[in-house]
């Protein structure tokens, strides 16, 4: 059984004329991958799990990982994987300011 992975540290801030920064420490070593290849982390989902958790396709994901726009992501050797709590985090700061806390 590999180390813990200690958790995300992941910021979002609403500068003026809308622009929205973000950024995310990670210092985390993961455990070696399982037979499958899959990391031995439960949390860590695909891409294709990560489209399915978000209800989008995998290609929109793909376009916002590429462009910026969308969640954090980890590659490891060809994958991407996302962090369902990232995922979380993501999606509550995607809710417009004004409707926050309803």
């Amino acid at each position: 059984m590999g180390p813990e992975i200690p958790s995300f540290q992941f910021c979002c801030a609403r500068l003026a004329h809308g622009i929205i920064v973000m950024s995310v420490s990670i210092k985390a070593t993961l455990s070696p991958p399982t037979s499958s290849g899959r990391p031995n982390d439960p949390e860590l989902l695909t891409r294709e799990e990560a489209a399915a958790y978000l209800g989008v396709s995998v290609s929109s994901l793909a376009h916002w990982s590429t462009s910026g726009l969308g969640p954090v992501f980890v590659r490891l050797g060809r994958r991407a994987w996302y962090r369902q709590s990232v995922l979380d985090t993501w999606i509550e700061s995607q809710v417009p300011e004004r409707m926050r806390g309803r």
